[in-house]
């Protein structure tokens, strides 16, 4: 049976389970991953998390498809203390920044991420800060590991690059800071 077939046949998602089912396996939002190599994602690879690369990603529970998610990205300040015998030691000084980064295929009808990225620019309210939650699946898509990043917000959006020889992917980019971050497993 063809996929649109079946999905009409089904009745209406109860779970995400069942429609990340319905997508399939080896891809979650329509999207397979591989490694760097070239190799499908698997290969020889030990952990659940990176033989299947299956994901989902959440914003304020909402479910959105993207094409690749930078989980974690923090930076330390560097600071250096001098000692008595005229040598420096480097030392952990604040966190600078902690951000995720999160890509998908751009389409003019989905500017929200845009929208999000300009309450932050207006700064009339907090309303902009929001809960992300990357959730990473095994072959049997049952949840590994969850990422819920507290406090969210866009600090920078990146829209699609236009060519005029078609060859650009029209893809958008938001890296987001977050104030917590919570993995459960």
């Amino acid at each position: 049976m063809a996929r649109s077939d079946r999905s009409k046949a089904q009745p209406l998602m109860t779970t995400r389970r069942e429609a990340l089912k319905l997508a399939g396996a080896a891809t979650v939002g329509g999207v397979a991953a591989t490694l760097a190599s070239g190799e499908p994602a698997g290969a020889n690879v030990r952990t659940a998390a990176a033989a299947t690369q299956n994901f989902s990603v959440e914003i304020d529970g909402v479910i959105y498809t993207v094409l690749s998610v930078q989980l974690i990205n923090n930076h330390s300040d560097v600071k250096f203390v001098l000692q008595s015998s005229g040598s420096a030691t480097a030392i952990p000084g604040a966190v600078a920044s902690q951000e995720i980064v999160l890509q998908r295929a751009w389409s003019s009808s989905k500017a929200d991420w845009l929208q999000w990225r300009a309450l932050v620019l207006e700064g009339k309210s907090t309303s902009y800060r929001k809960g992300i939650a990357v959730t990473i699946y095994n072959q049997e898509l049952i949840p590994v590991d969850r990422f819920t990043f507290k406090n969210a917000w866009p600090a920078g959006y990146v829209g699609p690059t236009l060519a005029t020889d078609g060859s650009q992917d029209l893809v958008e980019t938001i890296t987001c800071v977050y104030e917590g971050l919570v993995v459960t497993t």
